[in-house]
């Protein structure tokens, strides 16, 4: 074998190139154990440009969870049996630099003699990789978080190739929708015809006017199809990721099943229709406040009595269709019945649309939390105009009949009085 000399020119040239793109160089007789590093190579084991190696110091300035590796690679490239080559990573202790911890690379050839009995020569090349392994070990991080998360999450997360045109998806696809793994790694299509047929038009319009318009985010919620052909409603956003020149080259996005929300959606929006169907079909005006008395709905008799509109009656607005002789003592109870927090009732007129007075017993419960606190008072206005005049009727015979009677015990209390006198027995003097 016929190598530079230490001292050539070429070889000069050779180690200052080297030496410029930051390589360290070493070469190690097996037979001597002379070990020859170059300074940046002594640099990556913290030591300085003066200092004098041997194959002990090597060792000791192996980080001792990689020591027993490297040996064996290097006992493996001198071994004439081997392949004569090594190649590996391993993390360096600073000797003279308070112990920096390094990751470096290091490749290297042996040399044999005649008989390939004997290697005669190591030699090789050491780069630092530590800045390569941070990153590695970062985005490591990163992919066992976003793993992490995917398995914490019921979202379909999905990451879409727009180049290639593949779709992944993470584990949820199986636990949300029902799909085996081959559902996984899918195409844009697969997507496409699971989308409801009545939804799959303008999601897929949608999804591609965000990314052919130039837009960074588009989202969208549309019914697709379970493993068991069932449809989940599913709210999805997505993320389109661009190069420098603005062309889009993937998009990352997450479904979630928004099913069981857009149910309990339907069954509030179908249990307040019946009880505005309920509460617009009795007989009396029903109306609900805030906890302190602003009122905030009436039902459609209360309009149609009063021939007013919400806006008209929202708040206080009800003084308006008050009788002004009463409005003051309404005023004074209702605000101190508020405050109470109690349930109450009061009766006074109410104005119709024709201007026409009549009678209402109104009633108010007040509606709490599991704290107590007053949350809205509802309350209902029954008309007893019918009622108030029967009962005003009433009274006017009683006092009709009372004052007969009086009348008729009078006349009865002359008539005996009459009697008395008329059967009294004569005095002594008519005698």
């Amino acid at each position: 074998m016929s190598t530079p000399t230490a001292f050539s020119p070429d070889y000069e040239r050779l180690q200052t190139a080297v030496d410029a793109a930051g390589v360290g160089t070493w070469d190690l007789n097996p037979i001597s154990g002379e070990l020859i590093w170059s300074t940046r190579c002594k640099e990556l084991f913290g030591l300085p440009a003066t200092a004098t190696i041997t194959y002990d110091d090597f060792l000791r300035g192996l980080h001792p969870d990689d020591r027993d590796a490297t040996e064996a690679a290097v006992a493996e490239a001198l071994n004439p049996a081997g392949s004569g080559t090594c190649d590996i990573e391993y993390r360096t202790i600073g000797l003279h630099d308070g112990g920096q911890v390094r990751w470096v690379r290091a490749t290297g050839r042996a040399f044999f003699d005649a008989a390939h009995t004997q290697a005669t020569r190591f030699i090789g090349t050491i780069t630092d990789i530590t800045r390569t392994k941070q990153v590695q070990e970062t985005l490591s991080q990163s992919e066992e978080r976003y793993a992490l998360a995917a398995l914490a999450t019921n979202d379909a997360i999905w990451e879409w190739n727009l180049v290639t045109n593949e779709v992944k998806w993470n584990p949820a696809i199986e636990r949300v929708l029902g799909y085996g793994p081959e559902a996984r790694f899918t195409t844009a299509e697969w997507w496409y015809n699971h989308i409801h047929p009545a939804d799959a038009e303008r999601v897929v319009h949608g999804i591609h006017e965000a990314i052919d318009g130039g837009r960074t985010d588009w989202h969208d919620e549309y019914r697709f199809q379970r493993a068991d052909g069932s449809y989940a409603s599913m709210m999805d956003r997505g993320h389109v990721a661009r190069n420098a020149e603005g062309q889009p080259l993937r998009m990352i996005g997450a479904m979630q099943d928004v099913t069981r929300q857009r149910e309990a959606e339907k069954a509030l929006r179908q249990r307040e229709a019946d009880f505005t169907t309920m509460a617009d079909t009795i007989a009396q005006l029903a109306w609900m406040a805030a906890p302190d008395g602003n009122i905030t709905w009436y039902n459609q008799r209360w309009y149609e009595y009063t021939g007013s509109n919400l806006e008209e009656m929202r708040g206080w607005g009800w003084e308006k269709v008050h009788h002004p002789d009463h409005i003051g003592r309404v005023m004074e109870f209702v605000r101190t019945a508020w405050s109470a927090g109690q349930p109450w009732e009061l009766t006074f007129p109410l104005r119709s649309h024709q201007g026409e007075y009549r009678w209402f017993l109104t009633r108010a419960v007040p509606i709490r939390n599991k704290q107590g606190q007053v949350l809205r008072w509802f309350g209902t206005n029954t008309d007893i105009t019918e009622l108030k005049q029967l009962q005003e009727q009433l009274e006017r015979s009683y006092q009709d009949l009372e004052l007969k009677v009086t009348f008729r015990t009078l006349a009865l209390e002359r008539e005996v009085q009459q009697l008395r006198t008329q059967i009294q027995p004569p005095t002594s003097e008519a005698r």
